[in-house]
């Protein structure tokens, strides 16, 4: 089990995704949240 969680809004882009970046790694669960949809020209988070 993890032994942090987030919830992060505004994962696509900016300081969200940056927030994922920082925050992942082992021991995490990270739930994102985004109103971008994936597909037509926006790439996935890495």
């Amino acid at each position: 089990m993890a032994e942090r969680r987030y919830l992060i809004t505004g994962a696509a882009s900016g300081i969200g995704a940056a927030c994922c970046r920082l925050l992942a790694g082992p021991g995490t669960a990270i739930a994102l949240h985004t109103r971008i949809m994936f597909g037509k020209g926006v790439h996935g988070l890495d």
